[in-house]
């Protein structure tokens, strides 16, 4: 209304997860008319991951507002140190883990929308296939929602346990003292657990649709597999459960692979976008921005060093030598 340029973030495919819950077409079409709507004034749009891109231009968002953000997450809160003195085995005891016990988690909303009733199909078949070969392991649920009480009721007789919410550093622990982590949802736009887990050591085990397949190396830090091939995802967390030293493996190629994924480097993206929007905006209406006139009279100025990315350098109108 303002008349100034709005910069958001495309977070939640709520189309996907209404056509999920409700299985109405109706009301999909409902909820895909108001996100048209709502994201029509944006100068540009962020999308948690590349493989939301034609999800938006089906919504009718043009493609050139639409740019991949940058993923971060706190990579001091998820990290295999909370492991160390024992710390992560103690979480999970507190918890009523026995010790020694390989450990395939879920992080997230307990509902159908995260595709829950896969995992639950995949955990009974993998359940079996480890107490024939005698491996002693468990799935673990951290979180809480509508499909909890049935997920239970599903998985009566399995190795199962459900944890509800947990936060902060006991989080970080019990990622930490997890061994495998199983992500089923087709309609997540990044997947922050998923990047998370990693960090935290674990190998991880995705769908083939949406947006945490983007942050997963297949074979290197875990698996990508197809979302409805449940034989596959019970093969998967089989081998992943039964072979420390392939999780040992893996899990450290995980963490190292999501070191330059720090919120620092998020923000400096966020924000490079937001002030290219800025001067951009500016210069529609015959205004220089403030930097760009400080750099026409030879000022040190702070610019963006390649449109849309948060990488900066400090230059000079007189010399243009850039140090990172």
């Amino acid at each position: 209304m303002l008349r100034i340029p709005i910069v958001g973030v495309y977070h939640t495919d709520f189309p996907a997860y209404v056509e999920h819950l409700f299985k109405d077409d109706t009301l999909t079409r409902v909820t895909e008319g108001a996100m048209r709507l709502f994201y029509a004034p944006f100068r540009t749009l962020f999308t948690r991951s590349a493989d939301y891109i034609p999800s938006l231009e089906k919504l009718g968002i043009d493609r050139a507002k639409v740019l991949p953000l940058l993923p971060g997450i706190m990579t001091e809160q998820f990290h295999p140190r909370f492991r160390e003195g024992g710390a992560a085995e103690g979480a999970w005891a507190a918890a009523g883990s026995p010790a020694g016990r390989a450990r395939v988690l879920y992080v997230g909303r307990v509902s159908v929308e995260k595709n829950l009733p896969h995992l639950a199909a995949v955990w009974r078949k993998a359940d079996a296939t480890l107490r024939a070969m005698a491996v002693d392991a468990e799935l673990c649920v951290i979180g809480d929602g509508p499909y909890r009480a049935e997920m239970e009721r599903e998985l009566k007789g399995c190795r199962v346990r459900f944890l509800g919410f947990r936060y902060g550093e006991e989080l970080s622990r019990l990622y930490a003292g997890a061994d495998v982590f199983a992500f089923p949802s087709r309609t997540d736009t990044l997947g922050q657990v998923v990047m998370e887990s990693q960090a935290s050591g674990l190998p991880v085990v995705v769908t083939d649709e949406g947006g945490p397949k983007e942050v997963v190396t297949d074979g290197v830090t875990g698996y990508i597999v197809a979302a409805d091939d449940l034989g596959g995802w019970a093969d998967r967390l089989v081998d992943l459960a039964s072979n420390p030293e392939r999780r040992r493996l893996m899990g450290a190629a995980a963490h190292a692979a999501m070191q330059p994924y720090s919120m620092a480097g998020s923000f400096e993206h966020y924000w490079g976008v937001h002030e290219r929007a800025w001067v951009e905006n500016l210069a529609s209406k015959g205004i220089t921005a403030r930097s760009e006139a400080q750099a026409a009279r030879g000022a040190s100025v702070i610019t963006p060093s390649r449109p849309g990315v948060g990488r900066w350098r400090r230059q000079t109108a007189t010399d243009g030598v850039g140090t990172p």
